[in-house]
């Protein structure tokens, strides 16, 4: 398996940095560990919660199944991500609260077969609130034949001047 994934701590400054620095390590620490993503966030929550300060972080984690080619999409409160496949891009969403607003948490999933040339972009609410679905899908088919550092450096690009984090 493969993992990836993004935690956006909720606010701005240093009190959401630190929400998203903890989510992230702490995701990354228990899904190496052998623990399912559910699992995980599900502790996380309980771990967010207890602390005295208030923070909440958005969490997307990918699954990749190198051997079948499934691709397991699990989110709370995370941000829209696209799967590019030939001329046409899917978004793959969540309604989810973020990590720490409620007592109980629901991530989302979505399970989808890969094929090969897909591509799949996952992004904060610092590019998908301010640049249009259609946009991003337009610049990931404009430059497939690139690597993924220039693509999502392009992405990025898209919302330059945007208020929050990219």
């Amino acid at each position: 398996y493969s993992y990836y994934m993004i935690c956006d701590g909720m606010g701005s400054g240093s009190d959401a940095a630190r929400s998203s620095r903890i989510s992230a390590v702490f995701l990354e620490k228990m899904i190496s560990a052998g623990n399912k993503a559910d699992t995980v966030l599900r502790m996380l929550s309980n771990f967010i919660r207890g602390r005295a300060d208030e923070c909440s972080s958005s969490a997307d984690i990918l699954e990749i199944d190198r051997y079948s080619a499934e691709a397991i999409f699990t989110k709370c409160g995370a941000a829209l991500s696209l799967l590019v496949r030939g001329d046409k891009a899917f978004r793959i969403e969540s309604r989810s609260l973020p990590i720490g607003v409620t007592r109980e948490i629901d991530p989302e999933k979505t399970k989808i077969s890969l094929l090969e040339g897909d591509i799949i972009v996952m992004m904060s609410d610092g590019i998908c609130d301010y640049v249009s679905f259609e946009d991003i899908s337009s610049c990931v088919n404009e430059q497939k034949s690139e690597s993924a550092e220039r693509i999502a450096n392009s992405i990025a690009g898209l919302s330059e001047g945007a208020p929050d984090d990219r």
